[in-house]
């Protein structure tokens, strides 16, 4: 219960427009108990057990482990680069860490639309050599 019910209907039309949009699954799961699992893990094996589309981004809120993991599939890993990832889960942390997870779901559907459409690669601080 982290979403009012209201929220709750905003991020679900907002995942509605951007698979309308896009092609891909976006997925927003919170849970209070991760069962002892690994968030990552736990979160594709949502993914892979509940039938979406091959095709995805999914941000998972674990409340047991107070972390947050977002991830992609299919062809949005060819959308998204890894430092687009990073740069989205570093734009989440400041709504996590004051506890606006309306907020962090919110911008990351904005920022999920953004960069499947624009093609960034401007990301030095984040890049891996």
């Amino acid at each position: 219960d982290l979403f009012t019910d209201s929220e709750e209907s905003s991020l679900y039309n907002g995942s509605i427009n951007y698979k309308n949009e896009h092609g891909f699954e976006l997925v927003i799961l919170t849970i209070d108990d991760n069962e002892g699992k690994n968030f990552k893990d736990y979160a594709w094996d949502f993914y892979d057990y509940n039938y979406f589309y091959i095709n995805g981004i999914i941000l998972i809120i674990d409340m047991d482990s107070r972390n947050y993991y977002m991830s992609t599939s299919g062809k949005a890993i060819d959308a998204y680069s890894d430092n687009e990832c990073y740069y989205i889960e570093d734009e989440l942390y400041e709504f996590m860490s004051n506890g606006d997870y309306y907020g962090a779901a919110s911008h990351f559907i904005t920022l999920a639309n953004y960069y499947v459409e624009y093609d960034n690669e401007n990301f030095s601080e984040y890049i891996v050599e």
